[in-house]
């Protein structure tokens, strides 16, 4: 029998000719084509900790994002557009996207966020959690190589992903270098109105991005934000407009209707007119009819995308757009919280928090109002305060501006919702080059204030612009990172910056220095001076009485409304800036009040804590046990959470 055995029997089976031309055959038979949404369906994981919900990705869970993602499989889609709300699933959709390229597709992609740290905190946050949970890119970067045929060790960086087949390179918008000098096939960016005006001098960071995908005859583009501004800071509005402007009908369940669902078929009163968030529905605008949430996943289900210009701006339906697309529609959110965040804002008279939501939940354009004001209106605002401090404080905090002979700054009592209170106002002079000048500041700032009520507040959190001197500024904010003073500096850029961005600490001294979104916060501080009526963010301020002098005479008003939000042209659309009309009037009030703003919200973020001391103080707890129940506790020694997220 052993005489009759094939001698091809002998050979090892992976050496075998007929597994090499099964192997050969097997490598040569294509890959099912997949749209994104199905190999996300087959292929994604969500990884635990990076989502409510982790495990397998199902688009059936918020189904609105299947025609989205699979825009990318269709060969005539050049340009995808997303102007949607938060809370909405973009940015899994954005992962998966980006996982059907490496997996299906392997190309030369770019990811671009607003800045090169927040591109960063994603890539270790949520590109590689990502690729380490789904099978079939956990290996796709072991066995990469970048494009100099380079091994994995010095193909894969942060910013910079090789696999099989192509790359990943990540940039922040205000990087010029990671969006230039790149052939790019696709091109993903999160949150393009909150890009940079400029990358650099180079111009426009969605333009110069876009120019990378020229040599691509199959290129992929994606532009997903939530907007900004109505008709100033809107690259995503622009875009929005070029495409076919796809809107999301979903059926109502009682009558059939396909409808766009709207903030204000949302009802959370009751008959008496009282609000009810416990029983909020949407109100069918066809058959009047009550729509509970719970009909919510069958609705959605049933939804379709109608394009309300069919081929886009230009007709060649290159560039598809989605918008209208409110956090109503995200399976995540319940319409109760909903309701209670819109008349928190509402509530508040806050501009700003009334934009934020706009924004971010409703997916819509905020329309700016005039900020415009007059010394004459603030003369209403002048009290007698005949203590101290105002029994409605319960937060100090202080603003501190340097200039070439001087250091100015404005302690600012704060209370619930914001209402503020003038303390004192100061101009020390000195040039801050000299220590004596930085220990009268000290001297200031360390000051304990009693308030009527019998309460002894220090001042919680001090912001220093670092913009001038910046070394003395540093040296002088280190050794009193205990006492909350930190350095700061106001961002150059415009509307959408966040008022509050991650302390760096680049300076020999490692001090903690706090970027500024300071558009944002001096439109928050010009809405505030505008309410009329004492209560949430209503200011108060003290006149001048005998010997006592606060320093809030003519000349504080005049540098307080010393600038007016003015729309220029810049790189052919129109953008909003900060202006002096005269320049010979000072700003420095204007910039003391913004920096003790942004104490506040470094120190306190959470509006609900000033209510909840405000409730400990009328409790009498302060006096019964004779502690200072209304200041925010002695800081730890160990980090700690200052305002989403940033660690000290």
């Amino acid at each position: 029998m052993a005489s009759s055995t094939c001698a091809s029997s002998r050979i090892p089976r992976h050496n075998h000719p007929h597994a090499w031309a099964r192997a050969a055959a097997s490598a040569c038979v294509p890959r099912p084509r997949l749209t994104v949404s199905e190999w996300a369906d087959t292929y994604r994981r969500i990884a635990p900790g990076t989502s409510p919900e982790s495990g397998q990705w199902h688009t059936d869970r918020s189904p609105y994002l299947r025609e989205i993602m699979d825009c990318l499989s269709d060969p005539a889609i050049e340009i995808v557009v997303g102007m949607i709300g938060s809370q909405l699933g973009k940015t899994e959709a954005l992962l998966n996207m980006l996982g059907y390229f490496v997996d299906q597709d392997p190309s030369p992609i770019l990811m671009v966020h607003p800045g090169a740290e927040v591109m960063q905190d994603f890539s270790k946050e949520r590109i590689d959690p990502t690729f380490r949970a789904s099978p079939t890119l956990r290996d796709k970067l072991e066995t990469g190589k970048d494009g100099r045929g380079n091994s994995r060790k010095s193909g894969q960086t942060i910013l910079h992903k090789a696999f099989p087949g192509g790359y990943l390179a990540m940039a922040g918008s205000n990087a010029p270098a990671g969006l230039a000098s790149r052939p790019i096939r696709v091109v993903l960016c999160d949150e393009v109105d909150r890009f940079a005006d400029s990358a650099g001098t180079e111009g426009d960071p969605v333009r110069l991005s876009i120019q990378r995908t020229s040599n691509f005859h199959n290129k992929k583009i994606v532009l997903f934000s939530t907007p900004t501004i109505d008709g100033i800071k809107n690259k995503i509005q622009e875009w929005h407009a070029k495409g076919d402007r796809r809107q999301y009908h979903v059926p109502c369940p009682l009558c059939g209707t396909m409808q766009v669902m709207v903030w204000e078929g949302l009802k959370y009163k009751n008959d008496d007119g009282e609000r009810d968030f416990d029983h909020c529905y949407y109100l069918c605008p066809h058959c009047k009819g009550r729509i509970d949430e719970r009909h919510k996943p069958t609705m959605l289900a049933a939804g379709e995308w109608i394009a309300q210009q069919p081929g886009g701006a230009n007709g060649t339906g290159k560039i598809v757009s989605f918008g209208d697309l409110s956090a109503l529609y995200s399976p995540w959110v319940k319409w109760r919280d909903l309701a209670e965040q819109w008349c928190d804002a509402h509530d508040s008279h806050d501009q700003l928090k009334l934009r934020v939501f706009i924004n971010t939940k409703l997916g819509l354009p905020f329309t700016e109002n005039d900020q415009s004001l007059a010394a004459k209106d603030l003369e209403r605002h002048l009290e007698n305060y005949d203590c101290e401090v105002p029994a409605g404080v319960m937060v100090l905090t202080a603003g501190v501006d340097l200039q070439a002979d001087r250091i100015e700054l404005e302690v600012v009592g704060w209370g619930p919702g914001r209402e503020s209170w003038g303390i004192a106002y100061r101009v020390l002079m000195g040039d801050p080059a000299n220590q004596a000048v930085w220990q009268q500041l000290d001297e200031h700032l360390s000051m304990i204030r009693e308030t009527e009520d019998g309460r002894r507040l220090a001042v919680a959190c001090t912001c220093v612009d670092s913009g001038y001197h910046a070394n003395e500024v540093y040296a002088f904010c280190a050794p009193r990172r205990d006492r909350y003073v930190f350095a700061s500096k106001g961002s150059k850029d415009g509307p959408g910056v966040p008022a509050i961005g991650k302390p760096t600490y680049n300076n020999r001294y490692r001090a903690a220095l706090f970027m500024l979104g300071v558009h944002d916060l001096k439109g928050a501080v010009f809405s505030r001076l505008k309410e009329e009526h004492p209560g949430p963010s209503y200011c108060h301020f003290p006149r001048d009485q005998g010997e006592t002098k606060r320093g809030y005479g003519a000349e504080y008003f005049k540098g307080l409304l010393s600038e007016r939000l003015v729309i220029i042209p810049r790189a052919g659309r129109k953008i909003a800036v900060w202006r002096k009309p005269n320049e010979h009037v000072r700003n420095e009030p204007l910039d003391c009040r913004v920096y003790a703003t942004a104490a506040l919200e470094i120190r306190v973020p959470d509006p609900r804590a000033l209510d909840e001391l405000a409730r400990r103080s009328n409790g009498g707890e302060a006096k019964k046990h004779g502690r200072q129940a209304s200041s925010p506790a002695k800081p730890s020694s160990g980090p700690r959470m200052l305002s989403k997220g940033v660690k000290l």
